[in-house]
């Protein structure tokens, strides 16, 4: 049964809330940008706000949505790290208690706290609300959207249709994988119970709905066609399901143990199928457990047919309800287990029903302490790429006239917004680039490394096999004098004898967006 979701002045609400803001406030502008953020800010910086929406679906997997936000954003405080992230916190803030509030009126209060509780310190939530990404607006109207259509279900009146129509159509235009959480709430409303939905509603607004939807859907089905299969053969590839359960494990924190993965993933699935046991009977359990498992399954279904799309960022949209589920499961199983372990005992209840009872509360334990000890990790171990400090070593050691070698044109980006003194930047494009040029060759490398005394490699974001050959080609002519290795960068040095004249620039381009430099000057791409 449902409950009233708690005042936004309830104390314990603001004390959630709060937390949450701490966490994700903490720091925020500490590390680097890393390489997909810095491309969205290149991006915002060089192009102006009305081209947005044709460039950013032109040039980039997504919508423009986030894009034009951030770019109003900008124009008001700059680009500093911690300012362009404070979006992305202040998203990531506010679903915490609207969380909260959609999981009270989903199923109770304690479950909406504690699937609030698990979204406050969740370090892959965190994650995402520290960066200059879409992905925390993405959880938000996930929430917004699912909030809007309970309430319809409710019985709330039709101005709630309108509003869930709207929250849905601006999450639908955020990402392009944002659309399947409206999927999910279609499949299991429509479907399911497509009965009280009519009742509600009435058959005429159904059907216009319904027919606005697909209409609404026309341009964002042509996008996907044409971003991403557009061109590509359906085969199956070598993809395994055991991505499901790491993903949805993601969705609660990253540990370097497996042991500690391995017992948090446990806890998690068997307290959400605990919290999704009366699917077919309760349609606030039917919309949960398919907002929870529709976006896994058609993730995991084009992996299968196209190629790798059931990453954790782009499953997003079923965190919430994963949230929730586990929520409720331990509302429904793990407190009550808790309260009466210890007057079991006392009453010399069967020791197999204490067993049982036990379990259940180490399984809570190692969910809170699997999420919590994530957290910690999160705050206290660097984990983005460290572009600034590997910017500061070839500035303080590169020679005016040395030559660096990017290992792929998308972080050559980076190179340069971290780089103050006017070395020359090449990009070379390996066998595996998402930038659509043809392989840098062999010779060409092996050209401008001859050309120069000094050459700097950075590699980032490039397979093993193209370090090999990049290293191969530098090493017949030059001697490695430094290895550096930083967080998601390695840098190296090499030094020896030019026997070249200058040899013409690669031209790396990638997707036509200009380069922005750390003071947002435009450089060539």
């Amino acid at each position: 049964m449902s409950d009233t979701p708690p005042a936004w002045s309830d104390p314990r609400l603001l004390a959630l809330t709060a937390l949450g803001a701490v966490l994700r406030a903490f720091e925020v502008g500490a590390e680097s940008l890393w390489i997909d953020e810095i491309v969205t800010i290149d991006i915002v910086s060089t192009v102006p706000t009305h081209e947005l929406f044709t460039f950013v679906p032109q040039y980039q997997p997504h919508f423009p949505t986030y894009y034009v936000l951030l770019d109003l954003w900008t124009e008001l405080v700059g680009t500093h790290p911690a300012v362009v992230r404070a979006p992305g916190v202040v998203f990531g803030v506010l679903s915490v208690p609207l969380l909260v509030r959609l999981g009270s009126r989903l199923f109770d209060r304690p479950t909406g706290f504690l699937a609030g509780g698990l979204v406050a310190i969740s370090s892959f939530q965190l994650a995402h609300a520290q960066e200059a990404r879409m992905y925390s607006l993405v959880v938000l109207l996930t929430i917004v959207s699912t909030e809007w259509l309970v309430r319809a279900l409710n019985g709330a009146g039709r101005r709630t249709v309108l509003g869930y129509v709207v929250a849905a159509s601006v999450l639908t235009y955020t990402h392009p994988m944002a659309g399947l959480a409206v999927l999910a709430q279609v499949l299991a409303v429509g479907v399911l119970h497509r009965g009280r939905v009519v009742g509600l509603l009435g058959r005429r607004l159904v059907v216009g709905i319904l027919v606005a939807g697909v209409v609404g859907a026309l341009p964002l089905a042509a996008f996907v066609f044409e971003t991403f299969l557009s061109g590509i053969e359906l085969t199956f590839t070598r993809f395994s399901g055991v991505a499901v359960g790491e993903t949805v494990v993601a969705f609660f924190g990253q540990w370097p143990s497996p042991a500690v993965a391995a017992s948090v993933a446990c806890a998690v699935v068997s307290f959400a199928a605990i919290g999704g046991r009366d699917l077919r009977s309760n349609w606030r359990t039917a919309l949960t457990v398919a907002l929870a498992m529709v976006p896994l399954a058609v993730l995991l279904l084009a992996s299968y047919l196209v190629t790798s799309f059931l990453w954790p960022r782009y499953a997003i949209v079923a965190a919430p309800a994963w949230y929730v589920l586990v929520g409720r499961g331990v509302v429904d199983v793990a407190l009550p287990a808790a309260a009466s372990l210890r007057s079991s005992t006392a009453g010399g209840d069967a020791g197999l029903t204490v067993v049982r009872r036990a379990a259940v509360v180490v399984l809570a334990v190692t969910l809170v302490a699997g999420t919590v000890g994530g957290t910690v990790a999160y705050h206290t171990t660097p984990d983005r790429e460290q572009w600034e400090e590997a910017g500061d070593l070839l500035d303080r050691r590169a020679s005016d006239d040395a030559v660096v070698l990017v290992s792929e044109c998308v972080t050559r980006r980076a190179v340069v917004r971290y780089t103050d003194r006017p070395h020359r930047i090449e990009g070379i494009v390996g066998p595996e680039t998402a930038t659509g040029l043809p392989r840098t060759d062999s010779e060409h490398v092996s050209r401008l490394v001859r050309s120069t005394d000094e050459v700097w490699v950075v590699y980032s974001h490039v397979a093993d096999r193209e370090v090999n050959r990049i290293g191969r080609i530098t090493g017949r002519t030059h001697t490695k004098t430094l290895d550096r290795s930083f967080v998601g960068v390695r840098v190296v040095r090499y030094e020896g004898n030019a026997s070249v004249e200058t040899v013409a620039s690669t031209r790396c381009r990638d997707r036509n967006i200009p380069i922005a430099s750390k003071n947002d000057a435009k450089a060539v791409a």
